[in-house]
């Protein structure tokens, strides 16, 4: 009814006009409908009365059902309209115009079918978009509102993104919706609002969805204006608007949920003094456990356990002795930590796999090995797959505490069975032996677990990291990550130094870590490296891991300039079982990779591998010859080639860094492969690698064998590094 009734809208100046019309009898019915729109929205029933009484029939009957209508009398328009028959095709689209707004849709279309130029035909249309809509039919609906899109009106752009709505084009609506948002206002404006703001929070829109709220707030009642609030509130958090939610925020009463959302966001970002403002709103139990949580990692052991103790009453109760416990730790106090932990009670032990965690380390400490050896297990059972690693060497020390001892027939079966690694995880340790005890076990030596961080400590830290090759930028990048998040109350004693360190190098090596997925065929990987790094070796291993795959593999002897790397690469392939192009010792390398990328597409070849010459990276002339190489496989294959592998020795530590810069500036260098890490005990080339490249490591060699090429995975990599038996 609010598209057809907007007489409040009209302007005088038209209703001038059609009084004017009226009285020269011209405009036929026309100028009496717009009349009584506009004189019905004014509230003038006079004046509606006079052009009733004006009126002659068949208009007047017409008439007085479409004020009924107006009214809310359908009923009784129907009655009126019954009785009402046009003469002509204006009156009878007239007539057909009010039976559609009484119900009947075909009106509409019979209306618009009669009498084309309508003087209504942009409300028809809407209404008979927003019946349409209604009863599901959206397409239909946007075939009679696209005419109208030109107008630019809030009204068909509302009704157009409600339409697009229902039809999924979500994107469509919200394009629509905010054109209301921009140009509407009052209903419209505010319907649009509510819509964006379904829409946004689907798509986790935060800032779309603050915005919207906004323009509900603006005439909001005060309760309405409450609930919007507190909506606001949450996107603003959400959306990492924190200090306009706070803002918000005190204007609100009784708002404890979103003190405890703020508050546990603020902690998030470690906004530690923020975050206890926050937890002091919060109150009761649930803030005295917060702020306890927030003091601990500030360091402030003592005042952390002293706050903590005003959660113990509540629901809290659990988790309040839980942080005492770990208050009593850092400070040294075991036996205290172990009280505290098992005053918690088994079944909330079992809720809390970090406490049954902690309890296990204590109890490991005083000498209680088999209630040790039980929470540990229950911890490790309870926490997700990268936590499960912290617990780990928990259980490796109580193996070895529980050897000879009678207990060891019960525990030692369930440890070993929780110890056993994946062939996998199995054959990265093994590889990684010489590396871990080069870094890891260096570090655990020196420092301890036990204490605080001194300067002297983060200087043999800095020391063993180069040393094990991580390179002194690498190692400046560590470094100032540690101190950073010391000075922030993140790290506690000599354990938290370790386990921050740990975190910092994974972070590094997740941004650095890559995966070799193959696309379309023929999908050409062309090899380069320097002699010796182990490239042929690594071309052999990738032909039968796709092999094995299922895949059609093609070799291609590449390195024309010694007779003996083509009669080594021939000897891998005849042992992995694929086919190899070659030439004769001496020929042009690209006319290999020609006849090589001719034979993939003929014969359907699903991966093409190119061997390389094993050049020198500070061979101008040799470089220069790989770029041809490369040309000519893109130019037989556009794409070509798609892949470009660069394989290193981690043996040769900081020089693999060199080789890395001049063959990317040779050739896109899309991964790398590093090899011989079981070789050597300077593994934190990898590090290196990762702190200063922005080339992403694909694979990584730890053995002779054919499985022994792995895909570089970031975690499990410092899971095997780190781990110290």
């Amino acid at each position: 009814m609010a598209i057809l009734n907007r007489g409040g809208k009209a302007q005088e100046k038209e209703a001038k006009r059609w009084e004017k019309e009226i009285k020269r009898g011209k405009g036929g019915w026309d100028p009496y409908f717009s009349l009584v729109r506009f004189y019905h929205g004014r509230g003038d029933k006079e004046k509606v009365s006079a052009l009733l009484e004006k009126a002659r029939p068949p208009l007047k009957g017409a008439l007085e059902a479409y004020v009924a209508y107006l009214e809310g009398h359908s009923d009784k328009a129907r009655g009126l309209l019954a009785g009402v028959e046009g003469d002509k095709r204006e009156p009878q689209a007239w007539v057909a115009f009010l039976k559609g707004l009484l119900g009947d849709v075909q009106g509409f279309k019979e209306c618009l079918s009669l009498y084309p130029r309508h003087s209504w035909t942009r409300e028809i249309k809407l209404f008979m978009g927003r019946v349409l809509l209604e009863e599901g039919r959206g397409e239909e609906a946007l075939g009679h509102l696209m005419s109208l899109e030109s107008e630019r009106d809030p009204q068909v752009y509302l009704l157009m993104g409600k339409i697009y709505h229902q039809m999924g084009n979500l994107l469509a609506a919200r394009n629509y919706l905010d054109r209301v948002l921009s140009a509407g206002q009052g209903d419209e404006k505010r319907e649009a609002a509510a819509l964006v703001v379904r829409l946004a929070r689907q798509k986790e829109e935060w800032d779309k969805v603050a915005s919207a709220l906004k323009v509900l707030l603006q005439e909001a009642d005060p309760q309405e204006a409450q609930n919007l609030k507190e909506e606001l509130v949450e996107a603003l958090i959400k959306g990492g608007r924190i200090r306009e939610a706070r803002k918000v925020l005190e204007e609100l009463e009784d708002a404890r949920e979103l003190w405890t959302m703020l508050a546990r966001v603020l902690e998030e970002r470690r906004d530690w003094g923020e975050a206890l403002e926050a937890w002091e709103k919060v109150g009761g139990s649930q803030g005295d456990l917060g702020r306890g949580r927030v003091l601990l990692a500030l360091g402030k052991t003592g005042e952390a356990r002293e706050v903590l103790k005003g959660a113990l009453e509540g629901d809290a109760r659990d988790q309040a002795l839980y942080l005492m416990a770990q208050g009593a730790w850092v400070e040294g106090e075991g036996q205290e930590c172990l009280r505290l932990l098992r005053e918690m009670g088994e079944e909330s032990l079992k809720r809390l796999p970090h406490g049954a965690h902690l309890l296990s380390r204590a109890a490991l400490e005083a000498g209680e090995v088999e209630e040790a050896a039980r929470w540990a297990l229950e911890a490790f059972q309870a926490l997700s797959p990268d936590e499960q690693r912290q617990v780990k060497p928990v259980l490796k020390r109580i193996r070895k505490a529980l050897d000879g001892t009678p207990e060891a027939k019960k525990w030692l079966p369930l440890i070993e069975e929780v110890l056993k690694e994946s062939p996998f995880l199995q054959r990265l340790k093994d590889g990684l032996l010489k590396s871990r005890h080069s870094i890891a076990k260096r570090l655990e030596e020196t420092l301890g677990i036990k204490g605080e961080v001194t300067r002297e400590d983060l200087e043999r830290i800095e020391e063993i990291l180069i040393s094990a090759d991580v390179g002194v930028e690498t190692t400046d990048k560590l470094m100032k990550a540690l101190e950073k998040r010391m000075a922030r109350g993140e790290v506690r004693g000599k354990e938290g130094i370790m386990a921050a360190l740990r975190d910092e190098i994974l972070r590094l090596l997740q941004g650095a870590q890559g995966r070799l997925e193959l696309g379309p065929p023929p999908w050409v990987i062309m090899v380069v490296g320097v002699n010796g790094t182990g490239k042929t070796t690594t071309i052999a291993k990738l032909a039968r891991r796709f092999a094995n795959e299922g895949r059609k593999v093609l070799l291609v002897a590449g390195d024309t300039f010694r007779a003996a790397a083509i009669e080594q690469l021939e000897i891998w392939a005849d042992r992995v079982g694929v086919p190899m192009v070659k030439h004769q010792p001496g020929s042009h390398p690209s006319g290999v990779v020609y006849d090589a990328l001719q034979a993939a597409r003929a014969r359907g070849y699903d991966v093409t591998i190119i061997d390389t010459a094993g050049r020198l990276h500070t061979k101008v002339n040799l470089m220069e010859e790989l770029k041809k190489m490369a040309r000519v496989a893109s130019k037989e294959l556009p794409g070509a080639p798609h892949e470009t592998l660069l394989v290193l020795d981690a043996t040769t530590g900081q020089n693999a860094l060199s080789q890395a810069r001049l063959f990317s500036q040779a050739v896109p260098v899309t991964g790398l492969v590093l090899t011989k890490l079981d070789g050597t005990a300077k593994g934190g080339i990898i590090i290196a690698i990762a702190g200063e490249l922005s080339i992403p490591i694909k694979l990584i060699g730890v053995g002779e064998g054919m499985d022994d090429l792995q895909d570089f995975d970031a975690e499990a990599f410092v899971e095997a590094l780190f781990e110290v038996d």
